[in-house]
């Protein structure tokens, strides 16, 4: 039966054949009839000339004159009068003119046939699966090949649909960036002495200063930060074009265009399929041309099957690798650098199938190298040189791309806008903490408002740096000895755990401590200590504290004592730490630096008692040194602690405009009820100054009882004031 079925085959290959050469015949006696009509010059002369075996026509060139062609067309319809060959020879004629001019019209616009070229993919090579051209090991390989190739794009669909096309910068993942802000970026925990920011802030801006905000955790988030920043579109026409949004866009449109390229060759075999010819047998044959190529005469009607099926297949997922490939490319990375990678990532997956074709057996490369193209169906027509394929292809893509900004690109913008307002919009400059009740207390991180010159010439950084490069230290003379002394204090081999509780030392533990260390309680250590001194020196030298100047000792820093809680510490005896009288300080209390055995001199007990028990009015007292120095101190101190804190600050300083100094220096001591009045209208609770508490622990400074011992009521039966004056009737307790 097989033998039947080859023999049918082959008889109706000869009838078509021996149809074939009676037309080539037909269309070669045309030409030499026309050739001996014209005369050989004229037919040498002719643009138009025949293949000499295919009999098919042979345009050598596209400057085709349609004047001519019509002239010649009117010169053929004219009855001939003499000689020729009558009317046969003239049907002949126009016979040939009109194929002429068919052919010239295919090669200038109207329907060219396509044709379809197979090979260099696993996906053709699975139309031959059980063919003898490629045979049974090889068809046994290249189903195993095939499998592989579906299965490897099966798992890229399911893993990119389960995991790396979800959505990034959700409300969920917004609320996880408003966890870590409020939780950690946020958190006293986490501050930073030498650059006085908190986490926030390094994170946020260590991408414009990566030297001044170093981030010791939370690397992922300064790089999400980071990506955030190159990610958005800028205000200006540069920032715009070179943005994220458009690089996104960029590599969508070149996957989109390998897409588009894939499922247009799946159209064109599926189209080729269907204008094969339909066999009992798929027959391939060495090609008439002698050229050495194989031609698919026919297809049987279950392989034609099996090849759309695998077609569309293919198609689908082509397709499908689009729509999830394209929100991967999108969602999975705001990256510029892993947006590129990704999109020729997704490339690579797409054409796995040409990668397993490399493991095809010889013969299967040999059969596509000389296949010749398959037959398709007739091109698409043309209007002024646009076909109507390209126009649909291009329509698709703008529409994928369009499609895409509308419902994935925009929205992701805006999604990261949100995120990246969450971590770093609002204020970053505090730091808070929690108490065992949850009650929540803040500071601001840099309360002195130091710029980050001022930082970078505070002598912290150098200290360190000596510590880690111990050759960098200078060469000092102390006391008639030359040598090596590190700026950094030590604590002689006692171990970690004295240097780890000073993390948790309050400002009057950290003076205590700096006294126990030179070995005495309230004594002025800059002469003694010589890291101190370098450390002072470092400062002063620098220029911070008005033009440059040395210290040797403290007596150099005696106008400074009112500007910052180190040289009180360093200084107490200088700046007026254990006495009442002159300098005058009002910034006694436990944050303001002065050691807290310096309350209990014996120099203030001696003072209290020689005090008398009067008081001045505002006038008087303004014109005392005593009090001038007492009212600058404690305005400035809190114009501090106010500044960001416009409502409270009117509340305890408006009677003066705002202006803090001038309410102590124009009520005199009737600031003792007025801040008493004042403080409980902002808080609920009265303030006393006459004992020292300002702002309870936020501002203790040295009590007024010592100077209004009346409006304290150091003369009354009451509970005694500590610092008043040792000649009141009340006895006083220090």
């Amino acid at each position: 039966e097989d033998g039947d079925a080859w023999q049918g085959d082959l008889s109706q290959l000869r009838e078509e054949s021996e149809k074939l050469a009676a037309r080539v015949q037909a269309l070669e006696d045309a030409m030499s009839s026309e050739t001996r009509g014209t005369g050989g010059e004229e037919a040498m002369c002719s643009t138009t000339s025949y293949g000499p075996k295919t009999g098919t026509v042979v345009i050598p060139t596209d400057d085709y004159d349609k004047d001519e062609a019509k002239a010649q067309d009117e010169a053929d319809a004219t009855p001939r009068t003499a000689g020729g060959g009558g009317d046969d020879h003239n049907n002949e004629k126009g016979n040939l003119q009109e194929a002429i001019d068919e052919s010239v019209l295919a090669v200038r616009s109207p329907e060219a046939d396509d044709e379809t070229e197979l090979g260099g993919s696993i996906w053709d090579a699975a139309w031959f699966i059980g063919h003898p051209a490629i045979g049974a090991c090889g068809s046994m390989l290249i189903i195993l090949l095939f499998l592989l190739s579906i299965i490897c794009q099966v798992e890229f669909i399911g893993f990119t649909y389960m995991v790396l096309a979800q959505e990034s910068f959700t409300p969920v993942d917004q609320e996880g960036l408003r966890l870590w802000r409020m939780n950690i970026g946020q958190s006293a925990k986490y501050y930073d002495k030498m650059t006085l920011s908190s986490l926030t802030t390094r994170v946020c801006k260590s991408g414009e200063n990566p030297g001044q905000y170093p981030v010791e955790m939370s690397d992922g988030k300064s790089d999400l930060v980071g990506a955030m920043e190159t990610y958005l579109p800028g205000e200006d026409l540069m920032n715009n074009v070179f943005a994220g949004p458009m690089l996104c866009g960029v590599a969508l449109i070149a996957w989109t265009l390998t897409v588009l390229h894939e499922t247009h060759r799946c159209v064109i075999r599926i189209i080729s399929i269907l204008y094969t010819p339909k066999a009992r047998r798929t027959l391939i044959v060495h090609s008439e041309e002698g050229d050495g190529t194989y031609k698919l005469v026919s297809i049987s009607c279950c392989r034609a099957l099996f090849a759309l099926l695998i077609c569309h297949i293919r198609l689908v997922s082509a397709l499908t690798l689009w729509f999830y490939g394209s929100k991967f490319l999108i969602n999975y990375s705001i990256d510029p650098a892993e947006i590129i990678l990704n999109a020729v990532a997704l490339e690579v997956v797409l054409a796995v199938d040409e990668a397993f074709f490399v493991v095809a057996p010889a013969a299967v490369k040999s059969l596509f190298a000389r296949l010749q193209p398959l037959p398709g169906g007739k091109g698409l027509r043309q209007w002024r040189g646009l076909d109507c394929r390209a126009f649909v292809i291009f329509v698709l893509l703008i529409t994928a791309i369009v499609s895409a900004l509308q419902t994935e690109i925009y929205p992701l913008v805006d999604r990261v806008r949100v995120s990246k307002d969450i971590l770093c919009g609002g204020n970053q400059d505090f730091i808070y903490a929690l108490d065992t009740n949850y009650l929540v207390y803040e500071s601001h991180t840099n309360p002195f408002n130091l710029t980050f010159e001022e930082l970078d010439i505070f002598p912290s950084k150098t200290a360190v740096q000596e510590l880690i490069y111990p050759e960098t230290v200078p060469l000092t003379s102390w006391y008639g000895t030359s040598g090596q002394y590190p700026m950094s204090m030590s604590y002689m081999g006692a171990g970690v755990d004295p240097v780890l509780q000073l993390l948790s030392m309050t400002q009057d533990q950290v003076s205590t401590e700096l006294q126990d260390i030179a070995g005495s309680t309230c004594s002025d250590v800059v002469s003694t200590m010589l890291p101190v001194n370098r450390f002072v020196n470092t400062i002063t030298q620098a220029g911070v504290f008005g033009s440059a100047f040395s210290v040797s000792n403290c007596s150099a820093l005696a106008s400074l004592c009112s500007t910052w809680t180190l040289w009180r510490s360093l200084c107490p005896n200088t700046c007026g730490c254990n006495t009442l009288e002159a300098p005058f300080l009002a910034l006694t209390g436990p944050t303001d630096g002065c050691p807290a055995a310096c309350a209990e001199d014996s120099n203030i007990e001696s003072e209290l008692a020689s005090l008398p028990c009067t008081e001045k009015d505002p006038i008087e007292l303004n014109t005392t040194e005593e009090w001038y120095s007492y009212a600058n101190q404690l305005g400035t101190k809190l114009d501090q602690i106010l500044k960001d804190y416009p409502t409270e600050k009117a509340l305890l300083c408006n009677a003066s405009a705002g202006n803090c100094t001038r309410v102590f220096l124009e009520l005199g001591c009737g600031v003792v009820d007025a801040w008493s009045d004042a403080t409980k209208a902002m808080v609920g609770k009265s303030y006393d100054v006459c004992a020292g508490s300002y702002m309870g622990k936020i501002l203790e400074a040295r009590p007024l009882a010592h100077i209004c011992p009346i409006s304290c009521n150091c003369t009354g039966a009451g509970t005694p004031y500590a610092y008043c004056p040792g000649q009141c009737n009340a006895s006083s307790i220090v």
